[in-house]
């Protein structure tokens, strides 16, 4: 009976993530720690599975929170055009911008309606809880190194607050893709060898 029950759930979410199907009056970043937390470790395959996944993860999740698409998904195209967001309902067209983290970053401060402008924290500088005005469902992204450039390298989406099972520290935590983690604290820097280096930008969705 569960595995039928999560089978039915995962076809409902493909369909619901990205065809444009998600009805609701705003983002609800609980939505989108739902899915997070379903998909955080086995990927929903009902929807393209990358090797770099962790922004596509974070899209799906946020599609599934109620954020609208932007732009018209076209079957069968890649587009590298970060004003728009979106996958089409079989997964065989997207903007670099789904599935892309510096792509994803230029929609998010520069054409995203629904996203504030963005606050960088830098290099190591990152306490155990976020202090700014993020929230769960918010998406945060990572630059490995600040001296090797401006182009993100990761993304993951704040869940809430806790215990990282694995690394049993307390603070903000994320899921992530690439790799799949489940309540990871949310500086990575457990996991995390250029933690020093590392700048992140947190962007709150309304």
């Amino acid at each position: 009976m569960w595995r039928k029950a999560v089978g039915v759930l995962v076809l409902c979410m493909g369909l619901l993530v990205v065809g444009g199907g998600v009805a609701q009056a705003s983002y609800s970043g609980a939505n989108a720690k739902y899915y997070a937390d379903l998909f955080a470790v086995n990927p929903n395959h009902g929807l393209p599975v990358y090797s770099d996944d962790c922004t596509n993860f974070v899209s799906q999740a946020m599609r599934y929170g109620g954020h609208p698409q932007v732009g018209t998904p076209v079957s069968g195209q890649v587009l590298h055009n970060d004003a728009e967001w979106w996958m089409t309902a079989n997964g065989d067209g997207r903007t670099y911008s789904w599935s892309v983290a510096n792509d994803f970053e230029t929609f998010l401060s520069v054409y995203d309606l629904h996203a504030d402008s963005g606050h960088t924290q830098y290099e190591g500088s990152q306490t155990l809880y976020v202090s700014l005005p993020i929230t769960t469902g918010d998406p945060i992204l990572y630059l490995w190194n600040n001296n090797t450039g401006t182009t993100f390298n990761h993304t993951s989406i704040m869940i809430g607050s806790g215990t990282d099972p694995t690394s049993g520290w307390v603070g903000t935590l994320v899921d992530e893709h690439t790799s799949n983690r489940y309540h990871a604290i949310w500086t990575l820097k457990p996991y995390n060898s250029q933690w020093a280096t590392t700048t992140t930008t947190e962007f709150h969705i309304s």
